[in-house]
């Protein structure tokens, strides 16, 4: 599948996650939520992985600190986006426009830690935001 479609299907996917998470967390608080959101990840996980499981071999000490302190980042980035909802006014493009922006702030800091970005990829991000 082409990349540029698949890049609009995440960005739709994150941008209506919003609506479902503030609905969600009106009726049971941004901590379930966030349990919820574990759990349905782990499972996710194990079904994609399905009988790749082979790559494991594959992890090293540095692979593992790398994909553990990114799963912290998310986590904790998730954690606060939830939070921010339950505390937020009610105005749901405010929230959007958060959750909206996570694709500009991933390429600005890819290039600020040196790596070189192509024309598409600032355009993008540009568009994003």
């Amino acid at each position: 599948m082409d990349w540029r479609i698949l890049s609009l299907l995440s960005m739709i996917m994150w941008g209506s996650s919003v609506i479902f998470a503030a609905k969600a967390i009106q009726i049971h608080g941004e901590k379930i939520n966030f349990v919820f959101q574990v759990i349905t990840y782990a499972i996710t996980a194990v079904l994609i992985m399905g009988g790749n499981m082979a790559d494991m071999r594959k992890i090293t000490a540095e692979s593992f600190s790398n994909a553990t302190l990114m799963g912290l980042l998310v986590a904790g980035g998730t954690y606060v986006s939830y939070y921010t909802i339950r505390i937020a006014p009610r105005e749901l493009p405010f929230i959007t426009m958060i959750s909206g922006s996570y694709p500009f702030f991933v390429v600005i800091i890819f290039a600020l830690l040196g790596n070189t970005l192509s024309y598409q990829q600032w355009v993008g991000a540009i568009l994003v935001t």
